[in-house]
């Protein structure tokens, strides 16, 4: 799964008056008790304007005392007012929000049986916590989830801090069939205690109904607190309004709530973390120790260009998609790449394995697609998603970059982004169970390059070579993991289209 900023709105920072903060108690915890002493702050997001310059509430413009609005069917013309809001206002409104949300993440973590014992006193918010437990419109669900976890070797604090400084809105699958989800919400972030912190999220929608998103984060959060001199303690709450799910592939594991759960999201950070602490093993070249940041960068730059490839609006600057949405193929025209007329084939499919065995197959699979001498294969595993990527090297890259080390990862970033072409793979269980589920949900990823000074190439042809690879994949898979055989009959079929040509 990827993660990565709405398009769009900029993010301003708000520091709210922490004067109606006094009433605030740490009596939600039981093993400590302290004197208050954090600062409220309030994260907005409005579209391309500072504190400063913000003349809007609510998406809507503020009409000043003296503009009127003429009625036709009346002799007289009446002056319409509207209120109009400091900033102060804006920003106490945007506080009290986030207050309520504060106390309604509370309340779940305790009714979840987790470490928090008590609600906080917060004053009278009824008004706006009953906002939050409107049951959604029709066509749309609630997904709840609490999950609890000790994260090693980080302090509280820097948890804090790196929760404060990661605001996304934007979530989505590895694979085309299930829409992203957009979110816009409002952060507020706060130290309880000495030790215990909190970071909630609450949507937009309250403070701007006209926002842009398709999802609703309700009272979502963190809790925080300290775990022995060098682990912390997490609590989890993941509170979200959204469409309901599509009848196809991916439907058992979005309406189980495996896909976009809070255990997913404590898997992700445990993993990130675990990630940024590796270290070289079983090293068959000379590596330079410098190495190590530039091959995270690139592996991590692989991954966003197969999520790249997958997303619901991918980058028109970079890739083209050329099959229509109703074609259960992808195909993808990449404009980055000069030398060739590159494209990408996509596609996702069902594997009656357990993802482990899948996985252990896919890796060795994935390097005989490339056909590497020099290569870098990016091989990460969890419960949830697994990736299998892989991309082909140049020998002055490897010896410049990896066993010299005598460039930093920032030099050439550009030209060398632009190459970052991975094939591979793409891995969630089709339900519980995680590795070992009964079936694997595979998204299948491709470079297809073809000679610019050759015959014209046209989408169907493309289209048909990709299909090519991925019937060989599937069959291998059915008669290698599966153990049953295909007779050599075609996996996936054409479907009626209009070639064009590129």
């Amino acid at each position: 799964m990827n993660v990565k900023p709405f398009p769009g709105p900029s993010c301003i920072r708000l520091y709210a008056d922490d004067d109606d903060d006094r009433d605030f108690v740490d009596e939600g915890f039981a093993e400590k008790k302290g004197k208050d002493k954090g600062k409220g702050i309030t994260e907005c997001k409005y579209k391309g304007t500072s504190s400063a310059e913000l003349k809007t509430f609510g998406g809507q413009q503020m009409l000043s005392a003296d503009q009127t609005i003429p009625r036709r069917d009346l002799s007289v013309a009446f002056k319409t007012y509207k209120r109009q809001l400091s900033n102060y206002q804006r920003l106490q409104l945007a506080n009290n929000y986030c207050k309520a949300a504060y106390l309604e993440v509370m309340s779940l973590a305790k009714e979840a049986g987790t470490w928090v014992r008590a609600k906080p006193r917060l004053g009278n918010l009824d008004d706006l916590v009953n906002e939050f437990r409107t049951p959604p419109l029709p066509g749309r669900k609630m997904e709840v989830s609490v999950a609890t976890a000790v994260i090693p070797d980080v302090l509280a604090s820097e948890i804090a801090e790196m929760m404060t400084l990661s605001m996304y809105a934007e979530l989505q699958l590895p694979t085309t069939l299930v829409p992203t989800r957009y979110f816009e919400f409002l952060r507020y972030g706060k130290e309880i205690m000495d030790g215990i912190y909190i970071i909630v999220d609450v949507s937009s929608r309250y403070s701007d109904p006209f926002a842009k998103r398709n999802s609703e984060r309700r009272p979502s959060g963190v809790i925080i607190r300290e775990h022995g001199p060098e682990d912390c303690e997490i609590i989890w709450i993941e509170n979200v309004e959204v469409d309901e799910t599509r009848e196809n592939l991916y439907s058992t594991i979005i309406g189980s709530n495996l896909a976009y759960g809070a255990h997913r999201w404590v898997t992700t950070l445990l993993w990130n973390l675990k990630r940024d602490k590796s270290s070289f093993s079983d090293l068959k070249i000379d590596v330079h120790p410098g190495a190590g940041s530039f091959l995270l960068a690139l592996t991590q730059a692989m991954k966003r260009f197969f999520m790249e490839c997958v997303s619901q609006h991918p980058d028109e600057t970079a890739l083209t998609v050329i099959t229509s949405g109703e074609d259960p193929i992808r195909i993808l025209h990449n404009k980055k790449l000069n030398e060739y007329i590159s494209f990408v084939g996509v596609n996702s499919f069902r594997v009656q394995a357990k993802p482990l065995s899948v996985f252990q197959f896919l890796m060795k699979k994935d390097l005989q697609l490339e056909g590497i001498v020099y290569g870098l294969q990016e091989a990460s595993m969890d419960e949830y998603c697994s990736f299998i990527l892989s991309k082909t090297l140049t020998e002055d890259t490897v010896n410049a970059h990896i066993v010299c080390g005598n460039k930093s990862i920032y030099e050439d970033s550009k030209s060398r982004m632009a190459n970052i072409t991975p094939s591979g793979f793409a891995i969630m269980p089709d339900g519980p169970g995680g590795l070992h589920c009964d079936a694997s949900l595979v998204t299948f990823l491709v470079q297809l390059y073809y000679d610019p000074l050759g015959n014209p190439v046209d989408v169907e042809f493309v289209r048909k070579d990709f299909l090519s690879d991925l019937n060989s994949i599937i069959r291998e898979l059915n008669e290698k993991v599966v153990g049953e055989k295909t007779n050599g009959i075609e996996i996936i079929h054409l479907t009626l289209g209009k070639a064009s040509c590129i």
